[in-house]
Formats: C-alpha cells, sequence, structure tokens
C-alpha cells in the first residue's frame, strides 16, 4: 500500500519545489538588495549629514579668502608670514651680531685663531688640506701683499631650512690703498636653529669644491 503511494508522494513534492523555492531564492534576493541597498543609502545620509553640519567652515574660509584677495593688504600678509618662518630670536641676533663683530674683528686684526675658530669648519677643512703656507696665506687674506679689511655689515637676506640657518651681508672690502668691492658678499651661517653661528666669505661661499654644507643661496 505504502508503495502505491509513494509516487504520488514524490510527484507532489517535486511539484512543491518547482513552484515554492523559486519563489523563496527570489524573495531572499529581493530582500538582501534591499537590504545592501538600505545600508548604502545609510552610509550616504550620514556622509551628507556630515557635510552639511561642516559646510559653513569651507563657506567662510572662501568669503574670507576672496575678501583677502580683493583688499590691498593680501600680498603683505603673505610677505609677513614669510618673514615670521624665517625670523630668528632677539638673544639669537644679539649672539650673531657678537659673533660677527668678533669675526670682522679678528679679521681685521690679523688674530688668525680666532678668525679660523669662527670661519666654517668644511673651509676650515678644506684649506688645511691644501698645506700650511697655502692655508695661512688664505686666512691672512693678503691683496698685492696689502693688509684687507671687512667692514659696516649690511644685512640683504636670510634663508632657512628647517635647523639650517644662513644670512647674507654686504660688507666694504678694501686695503689702505684701495676698494675692493663696497658690496662684497659675507654669509653668516647656523645649523642648530640660530643658537651658533659660523661664517663664510664670498669666495669661500662660492668655491664649489668646498664640501659637506648646503648652500641655501646660489
Amino acid at each position: 500500500m505504502n508503495n502505491e503511494y509513494r509516487p504520488c508522494l514524490s510527484t507532489y513534492l517535486d511539484l512543491y519545489l518547482e513552484t515554492t523555492f523559486p519563489t523563496f531564492a527570489s524573495n531572499c534576493t529581493q530582500y538582501f538588495i534591499r537590504l545592501f541597498v538600505a545600508k548604502k543609502m545609510c552610509i550616504l545620509y550620514q556622509l551628507r549629514q556630515i557635510f552639511h553640519e561642516n559646510l559653513h567652515y569651507f563657506r567662510d574660509a572662501l568669503i574670507l579668502l576672496f575678501r583677502m584677495l580683493k583688499t590691498k593688504y593680501f600680498l603683505p600678509i603673505l610677505m609677513a608670514i614669510a618673514v615670521a618662518s624665517c625670523t630668528i630670536s632677539g638673544e639669537q641676533e644679539e649672539q650673531l651680531n657678537n659673533q660677527m663683530g668678533n669675526y670682522l674683528q679678528s679679521h681685521n686684526n690679523g688674530q688668525l685663531l680666532q678668525l679660523i675658530g669662527l670661519t666654517q669648519p668644511e673651509a676650515v677643512r678644506f684649506y688645511k688640506n691644501q698645506g700650511d703656507s697655502l692655508f695661512i696665506h688664505h686666512f691672512k687674506d693678503l691683496k698685492d701683499g696689502e693688509k684687507t679689511y671687512l667692514v659696516d655689515p649690511t644685512y640683504r637676506e636670510m634663508k632657512a631650512e628647517g635647523k639650517l640657518i644662513q644670512r647674507k651681508y654686504w660688507v666694504q672690502y678694501y686695503t689702505n690703498t684701495a676698494e675692493i668691492n663696497h658690496r662684497y658678499c659675507l654669509y653668516a651661517l647656523s645649523e642648530d636653529g640660530g643658537d651658533s653661528w659660523f661664517f663664510l666669505r664670498e669666495d669661500e661661499y662660492a668655491n664649489s669644491s668646498i664640501k659637506g654644507f648646503k648652500r641655501l643661496f646660489n
């Protein structure tokens, strides 16, 4: 008797699966699609809320920039920012002035040991390697056998890169009988943010054979 109903039961199950499973699968697919879309819309809504909440900051910044561009103070403000980024403290300025005074005095009075101690170390090493005679002759800085002098430094420009600071000055450069250059360049160099300074004359700074330090001026 059971064997007589098996084909009918099997047929009924096959028919049920054929009609019900596709509907079930379709419903599941639609459910997951709707869930995915809902989550996506939720994220987009949250992003839109964040954008709208912060929109006034962007708007205010653009308005301020536009107003600055329309005023005559825009370029001075930029220049002030640039200058502020290349400044040293009053104490460091005083230290620089004292060291430069010592350097000029040592050069003008022929105090070679103090002059060498205030000269950029890589330059000292370079001239030392040329031999004692050329080393002493370089720092004596004679022109046609006459003593030279460096006076009246005038600050021209400063450049900085991290803790590396370099300042350019013009000095009057002459002998007892003739002026050599009234705009001779003298460079002050610091590698510790302005706490200590060394110096190079124009010809020393421009000498590409002297390695070991970075030149910020061309």
